[in-house]
């Protein structure tokens, strides 16, 4: 019964506001609640995903249930965002991710994503430096990351495309 209980004006917030990347996490939190402010209407419940897939699964479960929350904003990473969005499509609330991760809002209906794809940025940096900056030649500086590995290679794919060059390569530890 729980599940179908709704509060149309309560709103769940999901950010990471514990572990490595709390400051992320404290830095979007004062983002939603600046946009929420002029709407004192509105109710924000903040949930600490800890950075955590399995933690963020159980926060959806404990909004939807126990907060009745007409929608929910987060989680920001791609692994906590990938299992709130499952969790969140199981028990028909819509999400609203701030993870760039392809494939959320492949889950269903009630899934959306609020981020470009790491390949959608990586083509539009392409393209800007191609079309209005008049660039040809470049150099790739990018951390040894997923994101960053996924993005030089989407990027130089885009420049090779464009029959461009990439004159050189290095990358960092994350």
């Amino acid at each position: 019964k729980n599940r179908f209980q709704v509060a149309a004006s309560t709103v769940g917030i999901m950010l990471p506001l514990s572990g490595r990347y709390k400051v992320y996490g404290e830095r979007s939190l004062a983002a939603i609640q600046l946009a929420f402010s002029k709407s004192p209407q509105i109710k924000l419940v903040v949930k600490d995903t800890e950075g955590d897939a399995t933690v963020a699964a159980g926060q959806v479960e404990s909004l939807v249930l126990d907060d009745h929350v007409i929608a929910i904003i987060g989680p920001l990473f791609s692994k906590a965002a990938f299992s709130a969005a499952l969790k969140a499509e199981e028990l028909s609330v819509p999400l609203m991710a701030l993870s760039h991760r392809e494939g959320i809002p492949e889950i269903g209906p009630y899934i959306f994503r609020t981020a470009l794809t790491v390949q959608a940025q990586a083509r539009a940096l392409a393209k800007t430096a191609f079309e209005t900056l008049g660039m040809t030649k470049f150099a790739m500086l990018h951390p040894r990351s997923r994101y960053g590995t996924t993005f030089a290679n989407v990027f130089w794919d885009e420049v090779n495309r464009r029959q461009g060059e990439i004159r050189g390569v290095e990358s960092y530890e994350h």
